[in-house]
């Protein structure tokens, strides 16, 4: 191996050889039969307090029970190994002000962090060993060697009460602190006089030797760790905190695995698994958030790792494995030692790969739970936008950052999966002493979700693929399926599920960059009940009714904010989201069906009837296309209007219309043009578009056409499925679900098919006034709308005859 100066290596291979030393069969320590040291250090206690009256801090950090140790032996025949312990029992961050504690452990019985750092210099060949809790291999070192090091921690019971304020003050507290402190220069004098330099002769146990391979793993394994939300703005004490705290508690028990990876030697493997994941309301103990599991495997690419942290040479070598009986052998290491992580192929080999799976996922929620989350959101943001004013992207001397020195290209590839995720809403009453009662309301289900995101310096693009989704109304037992894909008595279920597309990518005709939106939407029916409507419009006022004071609020500081501001185009503000110059959209359903039933759909499901139920059937096949294209300025518009013109939405020409409107830009306001030339006879010169053009601000327009075939209304039949027949579709047998039945005597026509589509344009100019005037204080706004509607022959059945029976007779 080639030799490597100390300016030559990384953080970590500075940091090892700092713990391990060097290589034993270096001279002068081959004389020596062997060396060894043992240092133990413990401490009871120590604790800082952290006090600024001006700014309302008065913090404490109090930690027990330290315990470090580090043992390091090198013998000629066997190599060097070293061990380093750290050991804390207890670690607190007590509010005194609020006496509350920030941080601290749940479990008084177990440390809250154990850590362990093993390095043993072996023969290539030793992928376990010593290091990984394996057997210690004793026998000599060959020419061809390497370093084993694996460093692996234990968090036990951490549990955190988040108060961003708080934290923020005692980090301003602490930064003070540290800058009072700061020697101005790195060199102090001392009676006039320069302190001498050190020598920096190498002090190590071992000399420096050339560099070998460094074979590495981190392990962690963070177990029942618990992180609570508050809800509300008021400082609780400690009294109220142990009535009952408003919030919301996130409680979580994860291992963490990272290592170069075994089979792709030009990447870094990171792999988290959390279980028992779940989201519980901190007055009731509620879980919102039922336990799941939670898988995320990663690579990254050597390039993405900064040299200065760690570099990537020697790792051409096989990785660190872990035995079946070390104790950091957990199903986050055995993820990442049987490589089960994104497969890098020649395509992604330089872009970060991530991959999360989820296990089956039950949400729990209620008007009162939403309104309490929306109130933690909010102090979350508030928190976030005040800090945003503080905090601006700039250089060490205070200058800002162009745009190309703060952002970085990257690749980056990123797939969510999982099974199945239902969502319930429940109707929430309070009664006495602070507990509820809770009546499940609706439930929505969703299998087989795929979400798949692939960013570029070229294009980004977002897909998302669902097999099945359906909507169940609870309000009667058992729930019925008022949502779902369209189903036929005869078995035959046409496949529901949607795919939604997001692409933003450059678009070189308009020099800026294009959003496209497609979703792909499968057969669905939909049978309409009236406690779906009630649950809905209930829902939506519980939860506005909490925040109606914040709203109020908002609204007082906008008006008060914008009271003094010009008024301006009301397109000038105009933009589109992530700042694209044009969208574009597609909606597509295959087909849609929505049935009115003549009998009470509960009473119906209560009696336990197995008659067919006389329906209403409405159902089409329906697409929603259009775009929206903003040009800014007069620079783009020659190619704004081009590309107007060839497009395929335009019945009336959106290019025309544009057009039009700069012209009547010139006539709009005599007073506010001096370009305009009134001749003796008094007529008025208008003067060509030309002219106007360098003084546009902004023009848009906006397309949408609507097309919906083979819209038809029937009179037909529905039945319930058994429970053989919902076993046998893979439905849940507590639920009911009804399918479309053919009546004997056939579906009747009330409205023959028909199509009709709709095509609606809108054409809008924002032109600046008088030559030297403000464009935000004289812009003039002009608009022009265009719609057409297209609709074939409709027929329809005015008379039907009433008999007993209805249509099944």
């Amino acid at each position: 191996p080639s030799s490597s100066s100390p300016e030559q290596d990384s953080v970590v291979e500075k940091l090892h050889k700092k713990i391990a030393g060097s290589d034993i069969h270096d001279e002068p320590f081959a004389a020596s039969p062997s060396r060894s040291i043992d240092i133990v250090i413990q401490a009871d206690g120590f604790s800082v307090r952290l006090r600024d009256p001006t700014k309302h801090v008065d913090a404490a950090v109090c930690l027990a029970g330290i315990g470090a140790r580090m043992a390091r032996q090198a013998t000629t025949d066997t190599g060097c190994r070293v061990q380093m312990d750290f050991k804390l029992t207890n670690a607190q961050l007590l509010d005194i002000v609020h006496m509350r504690e920030l941080l601290g452990r749940g479990d008084i019985y177990r440390p809250i962090i154990n850590a362990r750092l093993r390095s043993q210099l072996v023969n290539s060949d030793n992928l376990e060993g010593w290091v990984v809790d394996g057997d210690y291999d004793a026998s000599d070192l060959s020419s061809s060697r390497a370093w084993n090091c694996h460093f692996g921690a234990k968090v036990h019971s951490l549990s955190i009460h988040v108060s961003l304020p708080v934290f923020q003050s005692i980090k301003n507290c602490v930064q003070a602190t540290v800058r009072a402190t700061k020697q101005p220069d790195a060199h102090e004098h001392v009676g006039g006089r320069e302190e001498p330099e050190r020598n920096q002769q190498n002090t190590d146990i071992v000399p420096s030797h050339p560099k070998l391979p460094l074979r590495w793993r981190f392990d962690a394994v963070l177990s029942k760790t618990m992180v609570s939300f508050p809800s509300d703005t008021s400082n609780v004490s400690l009294q109220d905190t142990l009535r009952g705290r408003s919030g919301f508690c996130v409680s979580v028990t994860s291992a963490i695995s990272m290592q170069m990876d075994a089979v792709q030697t030009d990447a870094m493997a990171f792999v988290f698994r959390a279980q028992e994941v779940l989201i519980k309301r901190e007055s009731d103990g509620w879980n919102v958030l039922e336990p799941m599991t939670v898988s995320s495997t990663t690579l990254i690419p050597v390039p993405f790792i900064p040299k200065r942290i760690f570099s990537s040479a020697g790792t051409t070598h096989a990785q660190l494995q872990l035995p079946l009986n070390s104790p950091w052998n957990n199903e986050a290491a055995r993820m990442i030692s049987d490589g089960q992580y994104p497969s890098k192929n020649s395509v992604d080999r330089q872009s970060i790969q991530m991959l999360v799976r989820f296990s089956n996922i039950r949400f729990n929620y209620s008007a009162l739970a939403c309104s309490e989350m929306l109130r933690t959101a909010e102090l979350l943001k508030a928190f976030k936008s005040e800090q945003g004013r503080h905090t601006s992207s700039k250089r060490s001397d205070g200058t800002a950052l162009s745009s190309a020195e703060s952002k970085t290209e990257f690749s980056f590839c990123f797939d969510v999966s999982f099974s199945s995720l239902d969502a319930t809403i429940y109707d929430e009453i309070t009664v006495a002493g602070g507990s509820s009662h809770k009546n499940p309301l609706t439930t929505m289900s969703l299998r087989v979700v795929r979400l798949s995101f692939r960013h570029s310096a070229q294009c980004s693009r977002l897909e998302l693929n669902l097999d099945d989704a359906s909507l169940y109304d609870l309000t009667t037992y058992p729930g019925v399926c008022i949502l779902g894909p369209i189903s036929r008595s005869d078995g035959k279920t046409l496949k529901g599920g949607f795919t939604i597309v997001a692409e933003v990518k450059p678009d070189t005709g308009i020099a800026g960059k294009a959003f496209k939106f497609e979703a792909y939407l499968g057969n669905y029916q939909m049978i309409v009940l009236p406690s779906m409507f009630k649950t809905a419009l209930n829902f939506a006022s519980t939860i506005k009714q909490p925040n109606a004071d914040v709203q109020r609020t908002t609204t007082s500081n906008t008006i008060a904010t914008d009271s003094g501001a010009k008024t301006k185009s009301r397109l000038h503000d105009k933009s589109l989201p992530m700042n694209v110059n044009e969208l574009q959209f597609k909606i597509q359903a295959s087909g849609f069906e929505v049935i009115i039933s003549s009998r009470d759909i509960a009473a119906y499901v209560n009696s336990r009837s197995q008659d067919p139920i006389s329906v209403i059937s409405f159902r089409w096949q329906a697409s929603l296309t259009g775009g929206v294209r903003i040009c800014s300025g007069p620079r783009e518009l020659e190619t704004f209007l081009a590309l107007e013109a060839s497009s395929d939405l335009d019945d009336v020409e959106a290019s025309g219309m544009i057009r039009s409107l700069l012209a009547l830009g010139t006539s709009c306001s005599t007073e506010s043009y001096e370009s305009i030339i009134v001749d003796d006879d008094g007529d008025k010169d208008v003067p060509p578009i030309a002219e106007v053009t360098p003084r546009l601000v902004k023009a848009m327009t906006f397309k949408l056409k609507w097309e919906v075939n083979n819209f038809q209304i029937l009179r037909t039949s529905m039945r319930l499925l058994s429970s053989s027949d919902l076993k046998k579709r893979g439905i849940d047998s507590a639920v009911c679900c009804f399918v479309v039945r053919t009546p004997a005597a056939g579906e009747q026509q009330i409205v023959s098919p028909f199509n009709f589509n709709l095509l609606y344009n809108l054409a809008a100019t924002a032109i600046s006034g008088a030559r030297g005037a403000s464009e935000e204080s004289r812009a003039i706004y002009n608009a022009s709308h265009a719609i057409k509607v297209n609709v074939n022959y409709i027929d329809v059945l005015l008379y039907i005859k009433q008999s007993t029976g209805g249509i099944n007779e």
